[in-house]
């Protein structure tokens, strides 16, 4: 399942098409297949891709990331990206486990991620393949499908060359086509479904990479208050993190805040909120008795909380 993002805090629904974005980064992957882990080992080690380039451990050498379109608010500062491996070759997903779960109500559950390790070879030569392909680049033509609300996705790549971007419009829409065919019912010229399709496989190549991932539980989360109308059910479950008005300042009971408010949270404190976000899947209730519609969404190494919104 693809995840919806949003760049900035605002209105509670979203229309049109955004994209976010994604970062490619190399290093050692010569960690074995990873077992439960809380937190990130923050390895320093370095890789060496291709006959030169050495790349830190620690680098996003590649990222894929789908949001935008229509959705609400509180969705889209859920999104996690699809596909995150760093130089060492930790690379992360969203566990397969949860991704067809149904969410109802206002506030989602957090996205449950996965932990997995590629070989060193495989990274190298998926890194390669990637940077010959010439598919991550503003420069390159994937058109616009005539079709309006749906997702965009952004891919990042940093291998052994300059690192690329590219962000595309409803990728994955061209599945629907005859890939011997043409593109005319969704206003696409053929080279430029041939690109999409192209970038799909690859987009698809790289998920398959994470193996046999184990769950994770990260060490630090961001979280998201929204605003008192989006709470628009009961809450039931007690709020597990530090006072609430040490997170967000002071809220009195049942007050209309002006909106969203972000913050970070680490080490236990943040494993047991999304434990408990998890479990729960609704707003939580505060030592005060105020109803928190929070959004806990866990935060990959190195990235910064809120930076966003």
């Amino acid at each position: 399942m693809r995840r919806l993002a949003l760049g900035a805090l605002g209105a509670a629904v979203v229309l049109g098409a955004c994209s976010s974005g994604t970062e490619v980064v190399a290093s050692d992957p010569s960690l074995g297949p990873s077992t439960t882990s809380t937190g990130d080992p923050g390895p320093t080690t370095t890789v060496s891709v291709g006959d030169e380039a050495t790349l830190p451990a620690d680098q996003v050498v590649w990222q894929v990331d789908t949001g935008g379109g229509l959705t609400s608010f509180a969705f889209a500062v859920n999104d996690v990206p699809e596909v995150t491996i760093y130089g060492d070759g930790r690379i992360f997903v969203p566990d397969p486990a949860e991704e067809d779960e149904v969410v109802a109500g206002p506030v989602p559950r957090p996205v449950a991620l996965s932990l997995g390790s590629v070989a060193p070879s495989e990274l190298r030569a998926f890194l390669a393949d990637a940077e010959a392909s010439g598919l991550v680049d503003e420069a390159v033509d994937y058109g616009m499908p005539q079709i309006t609300d749906l997702p965009g996705t952004s891919v990042r790549l940093h291998g052994a060359g300059a690192p690329g971007t590219v962000s595309v419009y409803a990728l994955g829409v061209e599945l629907g086509v005859d890939r011997d065919g043409g593109g005319d019912g969704l206003g696409l010229e053929r080279s430029q479904l041939d690109h999409r399709i192209a970038l799909e496989d690859l987009v698809e190549r790289s998920r398959g990479l994470v193996g046999a991932g184990e769950p994770w539980v990260p060490d630090r989360v961001q979280v998201v208050d929204l605003a008192a109308d989006e709470a628009t059910f009961e809450a039931t479950a007690e709020w597990p993190g530090p006072p609430f008005i040490e997170v967000f300042g002071t809220v009195k009971p049942g007050a209309t805040i002006d909106g969203p408010r972000c913050a970070e949270l680490d080490g236990d404190d943040a494993a047991s909120v999304f434990e408990a976000a998890l479990e729960a899947g609704q707003p939580f209730v505060d030592d005060r008795g105020a109803e928190l519609a929070v959004v806990v969404r866990a935060l990959l190494p190195g990235e910064e909380a809120c930076e966003n919104l």
